[in-house]
């Protein structure tokens, strides 16, 4: 069982009081949809983006809920407009119809989940707002400040090990045999990519580059790991 508490004016929390409103939701209470505790239905990772929330079950789902104004819940339900969502599941014909989910990721206004496969390698999904280029790919609306609800993959050359998304950027650990990079992508205003390009300005970068080693991450800004 999941329980949330807070500010649910987009549902969320995954709870149906006081959506819409800015009234708060005090009382701890459970998030609705998940029903039992089922093996398929029990949850093994959450994550949070700023107004929408995923979650992984031990069956290799993904849930979502939230709002989807830019698409970032990764189901056409109220896709490009400012409603309240309750938890529903992503079907996994919209994440290549094979594997199973294995890694969430929430960012601000989008999503990224991997979905690793029968033979042990693996997918990257993104859905969401494409305005900095978050979504890693320039076939969804680069730079648009519009919504994306079709997950697509993103070019990765290596093997996803962890990833981070802080408000609108990406960070990606990747490793393979003997090689570990860190790859990173979207807005890069605050320098927060790592790298020089569109440095200081709101210009998308949308394909995940090379850079360093270990990262730690927050919403605008990623640092070292030591």
């Amino acid at each position: 069982e999941l329980v949330s508490f807070g500010f649910n004016f987009y549902g969320e929390l995954g709870r149906s009081e006081n959506v819409l409103s800015l009234n708060p939701v005090s009382a701890p209470g459970l998030v609705q949809n998940f029903g039992g505790v089922a093996d398929a239905e029990y949850v093994e990772q959450l994550s949070m983006g700023c107004n929408h929330g995923l979650a992984r079950t031990r069956a290799g789902q993904v849930w979502s809920w939230g709002t989807n104004a830019k698409g970032q819940l990764g189901v056409d339900q109220s896709s490009g407009m400012a409603k309240a969502n309750l938890p529903q599941v992503v079907p996994m014909e919209r994440l290549g119809g094979e594997g199973k989910v294995d890694l969430v990721v929430a960012g601000g206004t989008f999503s990224i989940v991997r979905v690793r496969l029968a033979d042990s390698t693996s997918k990257l999904f993104t859905a969401g707002s494409n305005r900095y280029g978050q979504l890693g790919r320039a076939n969804a609306n680069l730079g648009i400040e519009t919504f994306n609800s079709v997950f697509d993959m993103v070019t990765l050359s290596r093997e996803t090990h962890i990833i981070g998304a802080g408000r609108h950027h990406a960070i990606a650990l990747c490793n393979d045999a003997s090689v570990v990079s860190l790859y990173s992508w979207g807005n890069n205003r605050y320098g927060q990519l790592g790298q020089l390009r569109n440095e200081g300005t709101d210009a998308p970068n949308y394909e995940p580059e090379p850079i360093l080693s270990q990262f730690w991450r927050s919403e605008e800004h990623t640092s070292e790991l030591q």
